[in-house]
């Protein structure tokens, strides 16, 4: 099977966000890209504040630590969003640049008061930075790895792998890119962008191929 080519275009423009974002359909697919909120550049400074200044209070030093260390999977407070993919079919999508605080508080609001259905894979991950942004998350959402979790649950945890890349890489192939890639140096990249874009368009399929299953089993 040849590998789907994913469509997409990508914007930093906040109206042209918001007008992508009301132009979406009744059900949509979505995804975040995160990143430490600190630049390399900051980071060696951390680095050579924690190497050289000893004396500093223990209390200090765990917070120059918990910066430096910081990445992508990092509590919501030492991240932000540098990408919001959406999708309305295995094909087309749309990236949002976050690359300013408007266009995220745009993001938010607008995932937390819209009426369409959101589809997420591993909806914990993504919904945290909406909740602590927020307080609240998206009313109206399906997570796909649940779903995915019902349908594959086996004891055995080889035939029980529900991630995303895994559950999709027959249609797509393989997406992943370097860790290195999510940093806000490389919010920009060309390869981050197409890696957001596909992520997208992947969970939309995804739900589409479970809803197929699903069907099976109706009499």
């Amino acid at each position: 099977m040849q590998n789907i080519v994913v469509n997409y275009e990508y914007t930093n423009n906040l109206y042209k966000a918001k007008k992508w974002l009301n132009s979406l359909p009744d059900l949509f697919a979505a995804d975040f890209e995160v990143a430490s909120k600190y630049t390399n550049k900051e980071k060696d400074i951390l680095k050579y504040s924690i190497d050289n200044y000893t004396n500093i209070p223990f209390a200090d030093r765990r917070i120059w630590l918990q910066k430096y260390n910081s990445n992508g999977l990092s509590h919501p407070g030492l991240t932000c969003i540098t990408h919001l993919s959406v999708a309305w079919s295995n094909t087309d999508a749309y990236v949002i640049i976050c690359d300013a605080s408007n266009i995220r508080q745009l993001i938010y609001y607008f995932l937390t008061t819209t009426n369409k259905t959101q589809i997420w894979h591993n909806s914990i991950y993504d919904f945290r930075h909406i909740l602590f942004h927020t307080g609240t998350v998206p009313d109206k959402y399906i997570d796909t790895q649940l779903l995915a979790k019902c349908l594959i649950n086996d004891a055995n945890p080889l035939k029980d792998k529900i991630g995303l890349k895994e559950l999709m890489e027959y249609a797509y192939g393989e997406w992943a890119i370097s860790k290195d890639d999510f940093t806000l140096e490389e919010m920009w990249n060309k390869n981050t962008i197409k890696y957001a874009a596909t992520d997208a368009c992947a969970t939309f399929m995804l739900y589409e191929d479970i809803q197929e299953e699903i069907n099976k089993w109706k009499i």
